[in-house]
C-alpha cells in the first residue's frame, strides 16, 4: 500500500489506506512547539477537529496529523484540517 503525504501550512498529515472502514487518527507534536500544557492544548483541537468530522463513515484511512507550529490561530488550523478531510473524500 502506498502512502500519502499531505503539507498544509499548519499541519502535515502522513496518510495510508486501510481495510477497517474508518478512519484512524494519530497526532504527532514535537517539543520544539512549546511545553506540555502548549502541545496538550493544539492535540485537543486536533482531537476536536476529528471528532467532528466523524460522519464520514465511508472514509477508511490512517493517517497521522504532524502538528507544525502553534503559534497560528486555531481557526487556521482548522481550515487545514477540513481542507484535509475534503482532499481525502475526493480521493487524494
Amino acid at each position: 500500500l502506498k502512502k500519502y503525504f499531505c503539507f498544509h501550512s499548519h499541519l502535515n498529515f502522513v496518510v495510508k489506506k486501510n481495510s477497517i472502514g474508518f478512519l484512524r487518527m494519530g497526532i504527532v507534536a514535537k517539543k520544539n512547539i512549546g511545553c506540555a500544557v502548549i502541545r496538550n492544548h493544539e492535540k485537543r483541537l486536533v482531537r476536536e477537529f476529528f471528532r467532528k468530522m466523524q460522519y464520514s463513515k465511508s472514509l477508511s484511512y490512517d493517517f497521522v496529523c504532524i502538528i507544525k507550529k502553534s503559534s497560528f490561530s486555531d481557526k487556521e488550523k482548522a481550515l487545514d484540517f477540513y481542507a484535509f478531510i475534503e482532499s481525502l473524500q475526493r480521493g487524494i
